[in-house]
C-alpha cells in the first residue's frame, strides 16, 4: 500500500537571490510526503496444514493423518491422509462388520461351515494352517467366506488395507 499527502503554504514571504532570475517577494511551498507499507503472509503448501504453528503434510505424516492430531497407531504409516497397516486394516475391518461388508459378515455368520473356516483361518500363523483350514470345505463355503475379504480389501478398506490383501 502507498500513501501520499501533500501540503501547501501559502504566502510565504521569501529570501535570498537566484542569478538572473527575478524573485518574487511572497510564495509557496509544496511538501510531498510519501510512504509505502508491504505485509506478506506465507501460507503452507497444497496438502499441509498448520498444526501447533507448524506446517505439517498431513497427507504423509504419521502423527497428523488427514488432520492436526490423528495419529496412526503402532507401526501404520500415512499414505495419502489415511493410516495404512495392520492395526488401521484390523480397525477398519472391525468397523465393516456393522457398515460397508455387514452384509457379507452376516451371510458368513449365519452358516455354520463358513464361521467354522472363519475360526480356523483367525487362529492361523502359518501357510500349512491355511491349506489345512481350507481342506474337504465346499467351494460354495469359500466363496462365502472370501466374500467378506473381497468387500473388505476392494470395497471399504481399500487405503487402510493396502499391501496387507492377497
Amino acid at each position: 500500500m502507498q500513501r501520499q499527502r501533500v501540503d501547501v503554504y501559502k504566502d510565504l514571504t521569501t529570501k535570498g537571490e537566484l542569478t538572473g532570475v527575478t524573485v518574487q517577494p511572497v510564495g509557496y511551498l509544496n511538501i510531498v510526503t510519501s510512504s509505502t507499507e508491504f505485509h506478506a503472509f506465507q501460507g503452507c503448501n497444497p496438502g499441509e496444514a498448520v498444526c501447533d504453528n507448524t506446517c505439517v503434510d498431513v497427507q504423509y505424516d504419521a502423527a497428523n493423518c488427514g488432520g492436526c492430531g490423528k495419529a496412526c497407531a503402532g507401526d501404520d504409516t500415512c499414505v495419502e491422509g489415511t493410516c495404512n497397516g495392520i492395526e488401521a486394516c484390523n480397525a477398519c475391518a472391525e468397523e465393516s462388520m456393522t457398515g460397508g461388508c455387514k452384509a457379507e459378515n452376516d451371510a458368513c455368520a449365519a452358516n455354520a461351515a463358513c464361521k467354522a473356516l472363519e475360526t480356523c483361518i483367525s487362529g492361523c500363523q502359518t501357510q500349512e494352517c491355511l491349506y489345512m483350514c481350507g481342506e474337504n470345505v465346499e467351494a460354495s463355503t469359500i466363496d462365502l467366506y472370501n466374500a467378506q475379504i473381497q468387500c473388505l480389501c476392494d470395497e471399504v478398506c481399500v487405503a487402510e488395507c493396502n499391501g496387507l490383501c492377497s
